[in-house]
């Protein structure tokens, strides 16, 4: 990987187990990480694979693709999809004037999981509430449930506490809530990593992907800044 100047971006695919690049693309003024991830989409081999990937890659096009290629989402929705966002919210906190038929209907529907970590002084909690009741529903690309992650964080300090939604084509059959989980907290994972990985890209920043077998991992570059895109 050669240097970079100030400013210059890099979207990448890596597979985490090897921690090995697989392809490159230099995001210009003329482009964005959205339109680059779809031409390194287009030249990846992603059939049976988890993509995963943050809120600026949340688009139909790129879930659609992922799909296309023979690889399931699990892609993180924030205030950038607000017409994704608001019934993922719906579904998984509303529901207090349904029936007693749509709220055994609705529990049936849920899904949670839990996972605490301790080390370093501090300790992270972290919970995963999903649900199918979209499916079939939700304008999105095979859509087979969302999701809302939380983790909390209790340092010496101050509590950090982040929220955030998300939608996966994965069906449970082929990962439990748990399993879900685990991918999203690889997601959070990976971003905590990079600062332990000398990047000789950057010449600065880490910039390192840890993940399973077979899972690929994107990111994006921009001078000090890294975050990472699949697994």
């Amino acid at each position: 990987m050669g240097l970079l100047a100030a400013g210059v971006r890099l979207l990448s695919a890596y597979v985490g187990a090897a921690r090995a690049v697989l392809g490159q693309l230099r995001v210009d003024a003329k482009t964005n990480e959205h339109k680059a991830a779809l031409r390194l989409l287009g030249v990846l081999p992603l059939a049976g694979k988890v993509v995963t990937g943050d809120a600026v890659f949340t688009h139909r096009d790129v879930a659609a693709a992922i799909r296309q290629a023979g690889a399931d989402y699990v892609l993180v929705v924030k205030d950038n999809q607000p017409e994704l966002k608001a019934p993922i919210e719906q579904a998984l906190h509303g529901g207090q004037d349904f029936s007693p038929h749509q709220r055994r209907r609705k529990a049936e529907a849920e899904e949670e999981a839990r996972s605490t970590d301790k080390g370093h002084g501090r300790r992270e909690y972290r919970r995963l509430c999903g649900t199918t009741l979209l499916r079939g529903y939700l304008d999105w690309p095979d859509a087979a449930r969302v999701f809302e992650p939380e983790r909390v964080r209790v340092p010496p300090g101050e509590t950090e506490v982040e929220v955030v939604h998300g939608v996966t084509s994965l069906r449970r059959g082929r990962a439990d809530a748990a399993a879900l989980l685990g991918l999203v907290r690889g997601h959070w994972g990976i971003e905590n990593g990079l600062h332990d990985v000398g990047d000789e890209t950057l010449g600065r920043t880490a910039a390192g992907c840890a993940g399973g077998t077979g899972r690929g991992c994107w990111r994006r570059c921009a001078r000090r800044r890294c975050t990472w895109w699949g697994r």
